[in-house]
């Protein structure tokens, strides 16, 4: 496990982080500094809980995230990603998931809306359905 929050750490998350392969917990959050890049976890496939919040990360959500098949937790919150979360959907062992104060957007899939879904989830404060304002989601923090 690897734990950086609220260090007062500048960004952005170092590529080396890569020849962490065996890791299963990266947990991030609060990095000052310019945007950064989505961090290359490819081969971090034992990952089960991965935490990149407020870590001023752009782009989109790579699809190596979604092959991530132990990951239980995921919080992606405060960013600026975008694009859809659609892939996602391949997380079939997630219990939570945060992707709060994002970009994100096309309709909310719809794997989430299902009675079936049980997680917490939280969408709010995104731009689903391409609306141009921040919306909230009514799927906050559903338990």
């Amino acid at each position: 496990m690897v734990e950086i929050q609220g260090s007062g750490f500048e960004g952005p998350i170092p590529q080396s982080i890569s020849v962490l392969t065996s890791l299963n917990e990266l947990r991030i959050s609060d990095l000052t500094g310019g945007p950064s890049e989505f961090p290359p976890l490819r081969n971090a496939a034992d990952m089960t809980k991965l935490i990149l919040r407020s870590c001023n990360i752009h782009g989109k959500i790579p699809d190596f995230v979604a092959d991530m098949s132990k990951l239980r937790f995921l919080d992606l919150s405060f960013n600026k990603l975008g694009g859809g979360i659609e892939n996602l959907e391949r997380l079939k062992k997630l219990e939570g998931m945060y992707l709060t104060g994002n970009a994100f957007v096309r309709p909310i899939p719809e794997w989430l809306t299902s009675p079936e879904n049980r997680n917490a989830i939280d969408l709010s404060y995104n731009k689903f359905d391409g609306s141009s304002e921040p919306s909230t989601c009514p799927l906050k923090a559903r338990v």
